[in-house]
């Protein structure tokens, strides 16, 4: 690590800086119980998201991006509660 703080290469040298500006959140999930070391979870919570968003080309408007939120919020709160639609 003390090398990239010395190496002439900026690039290396500003992660370096970075990377020990931030040594102490990035290794929390050592630390603190519960804590897991990936964001899992939350990748598969916003996957319907991001394909229906890459299928359809996302929206045209602030106000359509609003509304694509808005529902997919409803959405994914009704399926997390259980509730059923068009049964």
């Amino acid at each position: 690590m003390i090398a990239a703080f010395e190496s002439p290469d900026t690039k290396l040298n500003a992660l370096a800086k970075d990377l020990w500006n931030q040594w102490d959140v990035l290794w929390t999930f050592v630390r603190v119980d519960g804590v897991e070391p990936h964001n899992n979870d939350v990748e598969r919570a916003l996957c319907p998201a991001v394909l229906w968003r890459k299928g359809s080309f996302g929206t045209q408007s602030d106000t359509g991006s609003l509304f694509v939120a808005r529902m997919r919020t409803v959405i994914d709160i009704a399926k997390w509660l259980g509730v059923r639609f068009l049964d």
